[in-house]
C-alpha cells in the first residue's frame, strides 16, 4: 500500500520569526581595555554589560520581549568611554 502524502504545512501567521542571537560581537577597537554594551527597549536600558573582549553573551535569564530595540557599544580607551562603535536597531515582532 502506498503511503498517503502529508498535507502541506500551513504558513505561519507571524510575519517574521526573527530571533536575536545570544552572542553579539563587533570589531575590536585598538587600545580598548573595556567595552560597555547597552540594550535599550524604547528609551529604557533593559540590559547593560561590560566586557574586556569584543563580544558579549547574553545571560540565559534575559529574554527579548516584542518591541523595538537598540544596542550600543562604547569602547573605553584610557580613562573614558568614547563614541559608540556600534549603534544598531532591530525589532522583535
Amino acid at each position: 500500500r502506498a503511503a498517503k502524502p502529508k498535507p502541506a504545512a500551513k504558513p505561519s501567521k507571524s510575519r517574521s520569526s526573527f530571533v536575536p542571537a545570544r552572542v553579539f560581537a563587533w570589531g575590536p577597537v585598538q587600545g580598548a581595555t573595556t567595552y560597555r554594551v547597552r540594550f535599550y527597549r524604547g528609551q529604557r536600558v533593559v540590559l547593560q554589560r561590560t566586557t574586556k573582549t569584543a563580544r558579549v553573551e547574553l545571560p540565559r535569564s534575559f529574554a527579548f520581549a516584542k518591541g523595538r530595540y537598540r544596542w550600543v557599544v562604547e569602547a573605553k580607551v584610557g580613562a573614558k568611554y568614547g563614541s559608540a562603535v556600534v549603534d544598531s536597531k532591530f525589532t522583535i515582532p
